[in-house]
Parts: structure tokens; sequence; C-alpha cells
């Protein structure tokens, strides 16, 4: 036989109900206190990129393999690892930066201070294209081939811009 639950049952459950209903509000409508960076929504002209900062913190060996400031200084000769009298004026920087297998730090003396960097502290809007460019491809294009290449080995420019 079902009794129905005492009054003082009922008083409890009710106050105990709108206590974490209460609750559950006030966390929800709370706002944040610090903004989360693990995902960036980069608008641009070739279409959007969402980049997800946290599923590439795992990928690098550090920070300073993307935020990079660069000191000046050239550490390397090209006869380090071309045949002599290569030099780097046989091309413009440009086009030393778009070979896959070259990297900053092979030539240039890369700051100890590992702390992000914003790449448009030393580069304009369109150079900041390049550089994303250059870095993304880059990575993208050695790990992955299969997913971010076209048939002919061009970058597939919409596995990270959203059309």
């Amino acid at each position: 036989m079902n009794r129905a639950p005492a009054p003082r049952h009922t008083r409890v459950l009710i106050a105990l109900s709108v206590v974490l209903l209460i609750g559950g509000v006030i966390g929800y409508l709370q706002a944040d206190t610090e903004p989360s960076i693990d995902r960036v929504y980069l608008p641009n002209g070739g279409g959007a990129v969402v980049f997800d900062h946290a599923a590439h913190t795992d990928l690098g060996p550090d920070c300073i393999a993307c935020h990079h400031p660069l000191a000046g200084e050239i550490v390397a000769d090209c006869v380090d690892c071309h045949e002599d009298g290569y030099t780097a004026d046989l091309m413009e920087h440009e086009d030393l930066v778009a070979i896959e297998a070259h990297t900053c730090d092979a030539c240039h003396e890369i700051a100890p201070d590992d702390e992000a960097q914003n790449c448009r502290e030393c580069h304009d809007g369109a150079d900041v294209q390049q550089v994303y460019h250059q870095q993304c491809n880059g990575c993208h294009l050695a790990s992955d081939r299969d997913r971010f290449a076209t048939d002919d080995g061009q970058a597939r420019c919409e596995t990270c811009h959203l059309q």
C-alpha cells in the first residue's frame, strides 16, 4: 500500500529543490572571471579561421615554436647547408621562408624569452597573413599532407578557412 509522504518531507524536498534551482541559475548567469583563449576566431577575407589553441599546445615542443620574437642576428651562413658560393641574396626573404624545409631558427637566433608574442607586434596586416600561412601550412603539410593538401600538393584552404 502506498502512503503519501509526510508534509514535513514534502517541505524539505521543495526547499531543497528551490535551493538547487537558484544555485543552478546563479551559476549559469555568473560571468566567467577569465575569458577562455582555447579557441580564437580570426576573421579575414579568405574565410574566417577558428583556431583551437589548446589542440595545438600539445603538438609543439614549446610555445616559442609558434610565438617567437626574432633577434635580428643571423647565426648561420647559407653555405652551412648549401654548396659553396650560395648566398642569401640569390633569393628574396619571402622565397626563402616559402620553402617548407626552411625555418626561422635555421638562420636567425631566436631570443631566449619564451613568452608568447602577438604577431602584430612586429608584422603589419598583410605580413601577418604571410606569417600565418607560413607557420600553419608548414606544420600542416608536414604532419598530415593527406588532410591539408590537394592532389597537386597545394594547401587545402578549406581545412582551416570557414566558407
